[in-house]
């Protein structure tokens, strides 16, 4: 018999937080769910956009006392990722759940062809790959020059505001940077969560400004980063700045006895600096009656 429990309503680094962060944890040290990495989950939990009202939208299911499945949402309750053992019972719950529950939002699962079937059956359509993932190949690599920058570790170098800079004009918001309190605050917090390391982000920097910017999350002792985000302000760019980040990130993780290193993203730029795609997740929707 399964028990449903609801997230609770508190944004903290609760029990809860940390129940869902090693039950996918534990996935990713099989080498499953990598398109959800551990830290995906943190990095969005420490987001001021997430709202406290909506966590118990999210699900715990119980077998026995036993965690056998999460169901997460990033941002707002309106796409959801499942992670969940594969086995028939679990399966059978939670797409039971989804339909009893009206479940229409997209729905994200791995790639586990008894589980589409399962949802196929009850009207859901897959819309295929989604959210790939890509995993550093090179054994060998040098940190390439980048004359006129500084490249340095935010464990050297830690100001918020410049993490903003680079985060708001490498994603391309606009040339003018809104420097407001809410928006330092929140990358801030962003930059604060339990598992966050300065000293495996790193920056370059320029005319005392943060000109590209690559975070990498790791967990001593276990086997798997995750590279997020990667930023470069635009006219900074096509200078091997990015790559020369990200280099010496994945060297402080496997000096730390990281085993792979992923990103998740298939863009020509990770391929062209080692990377190969590696895994991806399914995307499945309800279909109107």
């Amino acid at each position: 018999m399964y028990k449903i429990v609801s997230y609770s309503q508190d944004k903290n680094y609760n029990s809860d937080f940390y129940k869902v962060l090693n039950f996918i944890k534990d996935f990713n040290e099989e080498y499953q769910y990598l398109y959800y990495h551990w830290s995906r989950w943190e990095w969005m939990f420490a987001r001021d956009s997430l709202k406290e009202s909506e966590l118990s939208q999210m699900k715990f299911f119980y077998n026995n006392d036993k965690l056998e499945a999460v169901l997460l949402y990033e941002d707002e309750p309106n796409t959801y990722f499942v992670i969940y053992k594969f086995e028939e019972n679990i399966r059978k719950e939670l797409v039971d759940y989804f339909i009893k529950n009206n479940l229409s939002h997209d729905i994200i699962i791995p790639r586990d062809e008894d589980m589409v079937k399962l949802l196929q059956e009850c009207g859901y359509l897959n819309h295929g790959k989604f959210d790939p993932v890509s995993k550093f190949t090179l054994k060998d690599f040098e940190v390439p020059e980048t004359p006129g920058y500084n490249i340095v570790s935010l464990a050297r170098d830690y100001r918020y505001d410049q993490i903003h800079h680079a985060l708001w004009r490498g994603f391309n918001h606009g040339d003018e940077v809104d420097y407001s309190e809410e928006n330092l605050l929140s990358r801030k917090h962003m930059t604060s969560s339990p598992n966050f390391k300065k000293n495996y982000t790193y920056v370059a920097i320029k005319d005392d400004k943060y000109q590209s910017y690559s975070g990498i999350w790791y967990i001593k002792n276990t086997k798997t980063a995750l590279i997020e985000p990667v930023a470069t302000v635009p006219d900074h760019r096509r200078k091997g700045l990015a790559q020369a980040c990200i280099y010496n990130s994945i060297k402080e993780v496997l000096k730390d006895g990281a085993k792979d290193v992923f990103v998740g993203s298939t863009q020509k730029f990770y391929f062209d600096i080692g990377f190969e795609e590696y895994d991806y997740a399914y995307k499945l929707s309800k279909q109107a009656q």
